[in-house]
């Protein structure tokens, strides 16, 4: 499996930023750096809803958790977050660069990412 796809992040600023968002990697899945305020935002152009899972690490800290998935309506955009310590926060991962990552899978290309801390 390749790595996952980076995320791109920028911090909330009280003038005007540009933001762009990463297109939704359905194949390899995403990641984003823990740490700080971080939430996520997601738009879904498409159609039909699409959704988003934020994976636990294995074995889940807690128990009976699972990992936590966001649906997304279609036409719309959904914030998410903020990701509490390192509940989300991968130890281990298929590949090397993974690690240390919070890990999100997305069922769509379609689907548009960004995150943001404040």
């Amino acid at each position: 499996m390749a790595a996952r796809t980076l995320i791109g992040t920028f911090s909330a600023k009280p003038t005007a930023t540009v933001i762009t968002y990463t297109s939704g990697d359905a194949i390899n899945g995403m990641k984003v750096a823990p740490g700080g305020r971080l939430v996520l935002l997601v738009n879904n152009p498409d159609a039909s809803s699409h959704n988003v899972t934020l994976k636990l690490p294995p074995p889940p800290d807690i128990a009976d958790a699972t990992d936590r998935v966001v649906t997304i309506p279609a036409g719309n955009s959904r914030l998410i977050g903020p990701f509490p310590g390192d509940m989300y926060t991968q130890p281990t991962a298929a590949d090397p660069s993974d690690v240390g990552f919070i890990h999100i899978d997305v069922d769509s290309a379609l689907l548009n990412v960004l995150a943001m801390r404040y």
